[in-house]
């Protein structure tokens, strides 16, 4: 599913002036069924209609969303050993960048997503062992152990 956040937003003018500009920045992640030019498209589209007329949208940043591989032999087989249980991520991973390149990906680890860019952000040891178990599990069973 997409998510659209505002994440800064700011005027030129002093504290005590009607600005005569605001700008807001827009994180706009996506679901991988759009192009990083329909994705950019369609923002336009939302933000031109929310105003009600056209507006100035600068994209400074693109980054592609990553599309599952839940097929490709090695994700289900990390997937089996995690216990089955998949999920969306809605921020941009390196799985994006791996995608593109055609190698099949995905975001696993111990650490705790309302942790994540905290200044507290931690990871419980409970969370460390699991991750190591299902790790060994996944190098023990995968498609590539077979031909080891």
């Amino acid at each position: 599913r997409d998510v659209i956040t505002p994440t800064q937003a700011w005027t030129r003018n002093a504290h005590n002036v009607v600005p005569d500009r605001f700008t807001i920045n827009v994180n706009y992640r996506f679901a991988p069924d759009k192009t990083l030019d329909e994705a950019e498209d369609e923002l336009r589209r939302m933000i031109e209609h929310m105003a009600g007329r056209p507006l100035e949208v600068e994209v400074v940043d693109r980054a592609p969303p990553a599309p599952p591989s839940r097929d490709h032999p090695y994700v289900r087989a990390l997937v089996a050993a995690a216990g089955g249980k998949v999920t969306a991520k809605q921020a941009w991973t390196d799985v994006a960048r791996l995608a593109a390149g055609g190698v099949p990906a995905l975001n696993y680890g111990p650490g705790l997503t309302s942790q994540a860019h905290q200044a507290g952000e931690h990871v419980p040891a409970a969370n460390l062992q699991h991750a190591r178990e299902v790790l060994a599990a996944f190098l023990a069973t995968s498609p590539a152990a077979e031909h080891a």
